[in-house]
C-alpha cells in the first residue's frame, strides 16, 4: 500500500528536493506526516546523512560549509532550518478531520521549498565568491 498522500518537487542547481505528505495508520487513527529526501546531482554539494537519535538528517555541504538542511523524525515530523522549525504531525480520528489539517501540511511544503531556495541563493552567491580571483577585483597597479 502506496503511503503518500501528495508528493512535492522542487529543483535547482541539479539538486532536487522531494517532500511527501504520508499518512500512517496508528492505534485505531490515521497519523499524517512530512518527510523529505535530497538528490543531488552538483558536484560542488556533498550529500551528508547522518542519524541523531530517531531523527534521519539530511545536509549539503559545499566547501565543507552546510548550505541547506533537513531532518525526519517519527514525532517532530520534517524539520528545517537548524531545527528551527517542524511540522510535527496530525492524528485524525475521521476523514474531515483529515481534509481540514490536510491544508495546514500543505502550507509547511510552501515553507519547506522557500527555504530550499533561499539556501540555493545564498550557495550560489558563496560560490561566485569563492570562485572570484582577487586580481578579478583588483590589480596590484590599482592598489600603487
Amino acid at each position: 500500500m502506496n503511503n503518500i498522500i501528495k508528493s512535492f518537487e522542487f529543483e535547482s542547481e541539479n539538486i532536487i528536493l522531494t517532500l511527501n505528505i504520508k499518512k500512517e495508520f496508528h492505534k485505531n487513527c490515521l497519523r499524517v506526516i512530512i518527510d523529505g529526501d535530497v538528490i543531488s546531482n552538483n558536484k560542488d554539494l556533498a550529500r551528508i546523512d547522518s542519524t541523531n537519535g530517531s531523527s534521519k538528517d539530511v545536509s549539503l555541504q559545499y566547501l565543507k560549509n552546510s548550505i541547506f538542511w533537513i531532518s525526519s523524525n517519527e514525532w517532530k515530523g520534517l524539520r528545517w532550518d537548524k531545527y528551527c522549525n517542524e511540522t510535527k504531525y496530525s492524528i485524525f480520528r475521521n476523514v474531515t478531520e483529515m481534509k481540514e489539517s490536510y491544508i495546514i501540511q500543505r502550507e509547511f511544503i510552501t515553507l519547506v521549498g522557500d527555504y530550499f531556495y533561499d539556501c540555493i541563493k545564498n550557495y550560489k552567491r558563496v560560490k561566485l565568491l569563492y570562485e572570484t580571483q582577487i586580481e578579478e577585483i583588483v590589480s596590484e597597479e590599482e592598489l600603487k
